[in-house]
């Protein structure tokens, strides 16, 4: 006989969850493969923006549910692992940011505001670094150094237009410095490239 109340076995959540994760990782290919071209149309650049958040929405959809799912903390570093999924979430929404600073830089948007997104989006790259650190270098080793580089790529956006934004505002010393700490991130970065 069937029962009235049915039974939620982690089992089924497991392929469900998995489902999402692959959808995720579509979103985030495929944003990707849309904005990887010289020249981005506004069309293109709305797609990649949009699959990004996507990708982003599945990923805290599977943080949400992976309460769900039992005996995966034996593993550490395996796809549901939290700081995994946090890491994911936090590269969508890094990249979908990406694109919201190339719009801004070719739409010619205040420094200040250019900068303050530039920051937000190398903290977040930070904090993927931060949260990848726990595990076996051998495997998240690229993963690591990726999100290193383009925390040091956005410190240096952000210290550059920063420092555009104080030279309109006639602090000619202070533009001075923030562009100096500027080409120190931007060194920084080519540093973590020879890598």
């Amino acid at each position: 006989m069937i029962e009235k109340d049915g039974i939620v076995l982690s089992d089924s959540w497991f392929e469900a969850l998995n489902i999402c994760y692959n959808m995720a990782l579509w979103y985030m290919k495929h944003g990707a493969w849309v904005s990887a071209k010289d020249e981005v149309k506004d069309s293109e650049a709305k797609t990649a923006h949009c699959c990004l958040k996507k990708a982003a929405g599945l990923f805290e959809f599977i943080k949400e549910k992976t309460d769900l799912l039992c005996g995966l903390d034996d593993f550490p570093g395996n796809d549901f692992n939290m700081n995994v999924i946090k890491s994911y979430l936090n590269q969508s929404v890094a990249e979908a940011q990406e694109i919201a600073i190339a719009r801004a830089i070719e739409l010619q948007h205040s420094p200040s505001l250019i900068s303050k997104l530039a920051t937000e989006t190398a903290r977040i790259y930070n904090e993927i670094d931060n949260l990848l650190e726990k595990f076996n270098p051998s495997t998240f080793e690229k993963w690591r150094c990726y999100a290193q580089l383009k925390n040091k790529f956005y410190l240096s956006y952000a210290y550059c237009y920063r420092g555009e934004a104080l030279l309109a505002e006639d602090k000619c010393g202070e533009a001075v410095r923030s562009c100096k700490e500027g080409i120190k991130c931007y060194k920084e970065a080519q540093e973590i490239c020879v890598k």
